[in-house]
This record gives structure tokens, C-alpha cells and sequence, in this order.
């Protein structure tokens, strides 16, 4: 909670019109980064998306169609480190050229039941974690 403004100065808002907005990252320069969680909730886009929120205001879409819900921002010596949701879940990176490289993927996470899905090649099939 803010309970003063005297030490970070004015608060300004500075973009709106998001869906579902998840983390804010920033660059060595200043520049903020925003990512989308791409949950198709009240009429968003699927999708997760990452933008580039620029110092004049103006806003730039770097990458979409990430699988929701992205849920990680970070930003580190010139690229963007993202993770996305879902099953299974991702950690990706994405350069300044835009080229995006996957780190870490298949991931356990959530099944669209709830159920927690969690590979498990050495169980036995047909028991519980193995595969039918």
C-alpha cells in the first residue's frame, strides 16, 4: 500500500487498455515491457501477448499467441524471459530481434479439469501418473 507519494514523486498514468495484465518489466534504458495473461475472460483476446510500452506513450506489440496464462516478465542483458501457463508450461526467451527461443518446455501444470498433471514416465501404465 502507497501511503505517501513523497519519495517516489507523482504517480502518472501512463497506458491503459489492456486484457488481463500480468507483469511489467524494464529494461536498462528505461523502456517498460508488459505482458497480457491471454485468458479469453469478458470478450480479451486468447493468447498471451508482450508489449513494449515506449516514454512518449506510444505502445508496441512484440509478440501474441503465447499460451495463457502468461504469468512472468523479466528482463535481463538485452532480452525478455517469459513464462507461460497451461499445460504443459513454458519459459522462453525472447531477443531483440524478436527471435524467441524455448528454455524450459512440457512443464507440469494444470489440465483444463484442474487435475494436476505431472509426467511421470517410470509409473506403471493404466496406475496413477502413468499413461494408458
Amino acid at each position: 500500500m502507497i501511503t505517501s507519494t513523497e519519495s517516489i514523486g507523482n504517480l502518472e498514468l501512463v497506458a491503459e487498455g489492456f486484457s488481463f495484465p500480468t507483469s511489467l518489466a524494464f529494461d536498462e534504458a528505461g523502456t517498460g515491457y508488459l505482458a497480457e495473461a491471454g485468458l479469453p475472460f469478458g470478450g480479451a483476446p486468447p493468447g498471451g501477448r508482450i508489449w513494449r510500452l515506449d516514454a512518449d506513450g506510444n505502445r508496441s506489440l512484440l509478440i501474441e499467441g503465447l499460451r495463457p496464462p502468461v504469468n512472468v516478465l523479466t528482463h535481463h542483458q538485452g532480452a525478455l524471459y517469459i513464462s507461460e501457463g497451461g499445460h504443459p508450461g513454458r519459459i522462453s526467451s525472447l531477443d531483440p530481434a524478436g527471435q524467441m527461443t524455448t528454455i524450459l518446455d512440457n512443464l507440469p501444470g494444470r489440465s483444463r479439469r484442474g487435475r494436476r498433471r505431472v509426467p511421470c514416465p517410470a509409473a506403471a501404465p493404466g496406475r496413477s501418473g502413468g499413461r494408458s
